[in-house]
């Protein structure tokens, strides 16, 4: 799993400096979408399965709006785990 993060983090921040080079350059400025976050949620087993289930769907329903014809790409990363409990 860790080979997943640090590439996550590399394409991330190369997506930045790239936009923020076009940028320099002149490029039209328009709003781009990114979203990064991160919560912690104490649920119920049952309501992690849920949430689980409801993220797959969505990735199988970005993976399917796939669009070859479309120029821009958008990446989508997920990371969904059990946090370990702390003091």
């Amino acid at each position: 799993m860790i080979f997943t993060i640090d590439p996550t983090q590399d394409d991330l921040i190369r997506s930045l400096q790239v936009r923020a080079i076009v940028l320099d350059q002149g490029a039209n400025q328009q709003t781009r979408h990114v979203l990064v976050n991160r919560v912690l949620s104490r649920i119920p087993e049952s309501r992690a399965i849920e949430f689980k289930e409801r993220l797959r769907d969505l990735i199988r329903e970005f993976n399917a709006a796939d669009n070859e014809s479309v120029s821009q790409a958008f990446a989508l990363r997920i990371a969904y785990y059990p946090q370990p409990e702390t003091e």
